[in-house]
């Protein structure tokens, strides 16, 4: 999408990951999702400082507003397990752990 400001757009992947930075700088962050059908009008994206572009299967130009929001959930649950691993290599008593019993995914809450 040819955009007429500055705007980077991003991967929801590296979205996550700034929105994650910014939250540990203590700044506020929010994601605006717009309707299935008319997008975001100019007035919602002022305040907006990138764009995600999550790529649609050929054909289909749009992901429903539901697909959006689940694979936006998806990466910002990515990037707190990659960043809870990059802080702490070892898994601490409480936070983000590891799934066990060969479980793929994490949970967070004090390990037993």
């Amino acid at each position: 999408h040819a955009r007429s400001d500055n705007r980077p757009e991003l991967t929801a992947r590296d979205a996550c990951r700034e929105a994650a930075v910014a939250c540990s700088e203590g700044r506020r962050v929010g994601y605006v999702f717009g309707s299935e059908v008319d997008g975001l009008s100019k007035t919602d994206i002022l305040p907006a400082h990138g764009f995600v572009c999550i790529p649609a299967q050929p054909g289909s130009n749009t992901l429903n507003l539901a697909q959006a929001v689940v694979v936006m959930a998806y990466e910002t649950f990515q990037v707190s397990a990659e960043i809870a691993r990059e802080l702490s290599p070892q898994p601490s008593s409480i936070g983000i752990q590891p799934c066990r019993g060969g479980q793929r995914g994490y949970a967070c809450g004090k390990q037993s």
